[in-house]
This record gives structure tokens, sequence and C-alpha cells, in this order.
């Protein structure tokens, strides 16, 4: 698939980035003082719908989209978000080339316990303060999965949903937003993926993969991914159908070419899946000691897994994530869903198998991000 290399302009409209000339609509990104935003719009086939979700200020908005013979991917937007931070938060000291990120906080919160199908919570970040990631843990059900763990510019949102079956009963989640002062982020700059891909009601699961990669000599402090689509069939939403499989970051550690990436599996409905990934990305020059670490349990058919990771001697955990690593089958993936990441000491990642489970062999990466 070919993409529009020319950069669209973007302009401020109610709160939200729009694209000042073409027929798609930027990412909605909370805007800030000292942004400074380059969209990257994609091929322009995608169906005439509009999206009245997009966007992780949590409000409503229309993107309408040219009409045309949709394609099965669809990469819509590359947000490119470059925070000023003498004008976002004030005078900058840099960071010593030796030190981690300083002022990192974990700041708790929880869902309201209850039997509603989906819940959300939103974390704020102390003033002067960004999101650079956040765990999650389930209470109250087994069969309920992580949707959302995504970073924005002053904080941290999360997600769960029961599986289309539901569950008997209250559930709830308890989530942490990990912040760190703008001025403790050198090089500071927020990388948004979105990728989208048709669902076939009777067709086979589909695989979503987004990758917010970091540029040029900076790598990722903080991730962060979301799963979210639209059976247009019912014009519902169709989250319960939609397994987030992976947070995680790749690429060589304390390298250029670090990256956040997201991926889902949906199934059992028409319509479509997108996942948004996020990577928060600071300087590798000043902060040397920027790695990640993960381990991976037994490749087996056995059900649920957990596993956990820690960071080396002489750093400390700053974010992490998890990732399910299975077999070209799809409908493996379409089986599997977090219900715990926790993000401490250590970071320990807790995956589940639906209650059709699957035959298949798969296996499970707890990822720490480390400094």
């Amino acid at each position: 698939m070919a993409f529009h290399a020319a950069l669209a302009q973007v302009v401020l409209v109610d709160g939200q980035l729009r694209a000042k000339a073409g027929p798609d609509t930027c990412a909605a990104y909370p805007p800030a003082l000292g942004m400074q935003v380059l969209c990257r719009i994609g091929d322009g086939r995608q169906q005439d719908w509009a999206d009245r979700r997009l966007g992780s200020s949590g409000t409503e908005q229309d993107m309408p989209t040219s009409s045309g013979r949709p394609t099965r991917w669809r990469k819509l937007v590359t947000v490119l978000v470059a925070i000023n931070a003498i004008a976002a938060a004030g005078v900058v000291a840099a960071a010593s080339p030796a030190s981690a990120i300083e002022g990192l906080r974990f700041i708790p919160a929880s869902s309201n316990s209850d039997s509603s199908t989906l819940k959300t919570l939103r974390i704020n970040c102390p003033t002067g303060a960004r999101g650079l990631g956040g765990d999650m843990s389930i209470t109250g059900s087994t069969q309920v999965r992580i949707h959302r763990i995504r970073p924005f510019n002053t904080g941290v949102e999360f997600a769960a949903t029961e599986p289309e079956e539901g569950v008997p009963g209250d559930w709830s989640f308890t989530a942490k937003a990990i912040c760190a002062p703008a001025a403790s982020l050198p090089g500071l700059q927020i990388i948004t993926d979105v990728v989208r891909a048709d669902v076939l009601a009777r067709g086979e699961p589909v695989i979503v993969n987004a990758v917010a990669r970091c540029p040029g000599r900076t790598g990722a402090i903080g991730m962060g991914a979301e799963a979210r689509g639209l059976d247009t069939a019912t014009d519902t939403d169709p989250t319960s159908k939609i397994h987030l499989t992976k947070i995680d970051t790749l690429g060589p550690p304390g390298e250029a070419g670090d990256y956040g990436s997201g991926t889902a599996v949906g199934a059992g409905f028409e319509g479509f899946v997108q996942v948004t990934a996020t990577a928060i990305c600071v300087s590798f020059d000043q902060v040397p000691s920027l790695t990640w670490n993960r381990d991976e349990t037994a490749r087996n058919s056995t059900g649920d897994k957990q596993i956990s990771t820690t960071c080396p001697q002489g750093t400390t955990v700053h974010g992490g994530g998890f990732a399910t690593n299975w077999t070209t089958v799809e409908r493996t993936g379409a089986h599997l869903g977090a219900t715990q990441l926790r993000v401490d000491t250590d970071v320990l990642a807790t995956v589940r198998e639906s209650t059709a489970g699957t035959p298949n062999a798969w296996s499970l990466f707890a990822v720490a991000i480390c400094a």
C-alpha cells in the first residue's frame, strides 16, 4: 500500500487537532501549550463512514473519510507530537547523562465495581508531568479482558470489557498511571500509530498490529495501546469480540529504532478492528541507561499463563508490557486476553484463555522498560 508522502497542515477545532486539507481527519490528541504536530494522512481508500470514537480525550468526534473501494489494511494516520518542553513545562533542566528519569510517580485509582460490560478510567498526572504508561488488574472475574492502557499528554487511560457471553456478578479493576515531569524527559516525543482492518462476519479472525516507532536517537521510556472497533451491520461496539494481545516494545535495546506496539485480534462480526499504539520517546544520548528486558513462559497449549521480569542491575522499572506469541493460526489469538499487567519493582503479566479455549500452543512475554 502506498501512502501520501506530503504532510498535512493541522488546525485546532473544538479542542481537537484536525487536518486542514484532505478528506481525512488527524487522530485527536489533547492539545497542550507548545505542541508541534505533523499528521501523515493514509491512502484515502477508506469506506464512507464516521468514526465517533477516535480521540484519546474521551469526547466524541466525527471523522469523515473518503468514499471508495475499501482495502483490507489501512493505515489511517501517523501522528508525530513533538513537545516543546520549554513552552509546556517552563525551564527545562537537562537530565544527567548517567541518571534515570527523575520524579517518576505511580498514581493509583480504581474503577466502579458493578455488572456493567465496559469500564473506563482516566488518571491525570500532576501538573507539568506526562503519562508514560500504566498497569491494570481485573478483580471479580477471570474472563474480563484489558482493552486499553494508553498514555496521553497529561495522563493515562484504561479500559476493560466483558467477553461476548458476559460474566456473572460484579467486577472492577485497579490501575496505576506512571507519570514523570516533562523536565525529566529529555527530547520528549509522543508517537501514535493507528491501524485499522476489516473483519468479515463469517471470515477468519483478523490480526491488527500498530507500531509507534521512536525517531532518530530516541527510545521508548513508556508505551501503551488500545483496541476498539465498529460492527457496521448493527452500528454497535464489538469490543467484546476483540482481544488486545500485545502492549510491547521492540527494537535493539539502547539503540535507535526502538518502538511501542499494540496488537489485537477480532472475529465474529462484520466491521473493523482498530488498534492505536503509543510510544513515549526520550533521547538515548541523555538517558543512556534506557533499555528493556523480557522473559517468556514455556510455549504449549496449557491454559492460563503468568510470567514476570525484572530490570538489569543498576536500573529500575519505568514501565511494562506483555506480548502473546502463537503460530500463524489467527484463531489462537482470538481466545487470549490479558487480565493483569502489574508494574512495580518488577513487571508481572497474566493472560487467560477464553472459556472455549484453544488447542494450539502459545506463550507469554512480560516486558520491562528499564532506566
